[in-house]
């Protein structure tokens, strides 16, 4: 009998246990996501240009159609996450090389995109620290690994400022 109550405690507590999670054959990620969910660029008076790019976890019979899109959500998640205060860098100051990446089949990866952040202006606020955020909105072909599926490119303006120098002095 003990054998037979341990049994049907065994199967309940093991269909407990179901978490509703299928395993993911394949999934898209961002490529520096693997060690981080964001990167730092240097902003300067002629702006700053970085590369994003999406990999696979295997490589796929076919291509797989990413598309990538800015999301202010991803931001405030951040922000909480680290402690953080990035204020959304408005858009007017970058531009994505373009919104959907391609993964060629049989390649792990993807080919790179630009992301071009403009020259800041006096309509930013000089004491405030800017971000971008962004997302894989969609794949065709292949899941999202959603711990990778966002980046935060924090862009770190770098000031300039002129220094007097007198001839002679040191």
């Amino acid at each position: 009998k003990n054998i037979f109550l341990f049994g049907i405690a065994s199967l309940l507590m093991v269909a407990s246990c179901d978490s509703g999670y299928a395993p993911l054959e394949n999934a898209v990620y961002f490529g520096d996501a693997q060690t981080t969910n964001s990167k730092t660029i240097t902003v300067s008076s002629a702006g700053a240009t970085t590369e994003l790019y999406v990999s696979l976890a295997k490589t796929s019979g076919s291509d797989v159609t990413v598309t990538i899109m800015p999301d202010e959500a991803v931001l405030s998640r951040f922000n909480s996450r680290n402690g953080s205060n990035y204020l959304l860098l408005p858009e007017k100051f970058y531009r994505l090389g373009r919104e959907q990446l391609v993964i060629e089949a049989g390649k792990f990866a993807s080919d790179m995109m630009s992301l071009e952040v403009l020259p800041f202006d006096e309509t930013l606020d000089v004491s405030e620290k800017y971000a971008i955020p962004v997302r894989i909105a969609s794949s065709s072909g292949a899941d999202m690994l959603e711990s990778a599926s966002e980046m935060v490119i924090i862009c770190d303006k770098l000031i300039e400022t002129k220094v007097f120098h007198a001839k002679g002095q040191a």
